[in-house]
């Protein structure tokens, strides 16, 4: 019993260290796709104002649409918001099972019932960090 717990417990920290991984590594694209599009339709709009650059604004919009578009039609936002929140059940879980550790009275009965919280849990896991 002690050992079901004990590799548990390692096992939701390795998942919550893989969608933390996986999170930090999305925020590259998401500040290119998310600030990008936004920045170039701030200066194309800035551009329009000065009556200088007609052809540029025009490319500018269009870049910063599409770079906004990308991320909308990737899911990238739906996709790491169900990443966060998986990401905190594992470490929901990890606290349960450290708290189980500790316990010393229906220890087996109280570990039957986590062991059945962590079955639902992962088999309703539809997100996957893709490192």
């Amino acid at each position: 019993m002690e050992e079901i717990i004990k590799n548990r417990i390692s096992e939701c920290q390795s998942k919550t260290n893989d969608y933390d991984r996986w999170l930090r590594i999305l925020r590259v694209p998401n500040v290119f796709l998310i600030g990008g599009g936004s920045l170039l339709a701030f200066l194309g709009g800035a551009a329009i104002i000065s009556n200088r650059f007609d052809d540029i604004t025009g490319y500018m919009a269009l870049v910063g649409g599409a770079l906004t578009g990308l991320h909308g039609w990737f899911g990238c936002e739906t996709h790491q918001q169900k990443c966060r929140s998986i990401s905190a059940q594992y470490t929901a879980l990890k606290f349960k099972y450290e708290a189980l550790e500790l316990e010393k009275n229906s220890k087996e009965e109280k570990l039957k019932s986590l062991e059945q919280q962590y079955a639902e849990f992962v088999s309703g896991v539809d997100v996957k960090p893709w490192v």
